[in-house]
């Protein structure tokens, strides 16, 4: 009976320990896993940075900032006109503008945002109605944006695009269509009137959970991380799977993040200093900066997409390995005189 006790007792110590092991192996190969995962993450970033510095990533940046700066005006007027057809009242259209810039472009001078709230009420109680023709040149006008995007793609992406300047144009103008469809809808999801009328109920939990991802701007994270995801894959000339081009918009949303609370950040501690420097333009300074920090956080996103395996660092380089050197590259042997001055030294 007590033998029989202690079988049971050693049988018991034997499981457990057995089950401690597969524990440490289990702790030990999440470990390695995740270390190996990270490992990948940071070379395929910093890869991916020197491949944006490479294909000349910064300077089409420029270029695409230029553009967008071009094109900032028929884009206002873009959103005025879609924001009137759309809302019922002009006093809902206004406010859904003026806090689309607001939440973009944060801490405009008061006098920028006057003007502007001047010029949606102009266009949103004008007689003029709406109308195909001016809404086509407004698009045709904003999409000098997507061609320059499309463009930065190419160099970025190291491939000629097939098919000729019709299919180009065909591409690019689809390129146009999707991004406006994605701006409309991230807009209406970066607006927390819109999202309470959508989520809020008379469950209280629910409203705290939507509180949470409006708070936090879940809804807009994941829409463009799954729009950009298609966009990067569909757009480049080069052939790219879809884990890869995740992984470029991953890179795009995670840096505009980053960007955002930088943003705040510098904003709060040298608005003094800029004002010193350029006065009441200071906010047009620091918001031609922040579209060209984006532009960069695109193309860079897409340099992570695009870069090849083979261009990625392994990590298999052995530091402190002999080098041999040929016989052409030998120092001489010493002739007979050194060698006696060293004997005699």
């Amino acid at each position: 009976m007590d033998l029989s006790a202690q079988e049971r007792v050693e049988e018991f110590r034997y499981l457990l320990m057995e089950k401690k092991k597969d524990l440490q192996s289990w702790g030990d190969n999440a470990e390695i896993k995740s270390f190996i995962i990270i490992k990948r993450m940071m070379n395929r970033l910093l890869d991916g940075f020197f491949h944006f510095k490479k294909r000349k990533g910064e300077i089409v940046a420029g270029s695409a900032t230029f553009f967008s700066l071009l094109s900032f005006g028929p884009i206002l007027l873009t959103l005025i006109t879609l924001s009137g057809f759309f809302f019922p009242t002009t006093h809902q259209a206004r406010d859904f503008v003026l806090g689309a810039i607001n939440h973009n472009f944060p801490n405009l001078a008061p006098w920028i945002l006057k003007s502007i709230s001047q010029i949606v009420s102009t266009q949103l109680e004008g007689n003029t109605g709406f109308s195909f023709i001016n809404f086509f040149v407004l698009v045709y006008a904003s999409l000098g944006v997507i061609s320059s995007l499309h463009f930065g793609l190419k160099t970025i992406s190291k491939e000629e695009s097939r098919g000729g300047f019709l299919l180009d144009d065909m591409r690019s103008l689809i390129a146009g269509v999707s991004v406006a469809i994605f701006m409309g809808g991230f807009l209406m999801l970066s607006s927390p009137n819109i999202i309470k009328g959508w989520l809020y109920t008379s469950n209280a939990s629910l409203n705290d959970f939507s509180d949470f991802l409006i708070t936090y701007n879940i809804l807009p994270a994941i829409c463009s991380l799954a729009f950009f995801t298609f966009y990067y894959q569909w757009s480049t000339p080069k052939s790219i799977s879809l884990k890869e081009s995740f992984y470029g918009a991953s890179t795009f949303v995670g840096t505009f993040m980053v960007g955002k609370s930088f943003y705040w950040v510098y904003h709060l501690y040298t608005k003094d200093t800029l004002s010193q420097s350029y006065g009441n333009f200071y906010t047009l300074v620091v918001a031609v900066l922040w579209v060209y920090y984006l532009m960069c956080a695109f193309f860079y996103g897409a340099s992570v997409a695009c870069v090849r395996e083979r261009e990625i660092y392994q990590g298999q380089i052995m530091v402190g390995t002999p080098v041999r050197m040929s016989n052409a590259q030998m120092p001489p042997p010493p002739s007979f005189e050194e060698v006696d001055d060293e004997e005699a030294a």
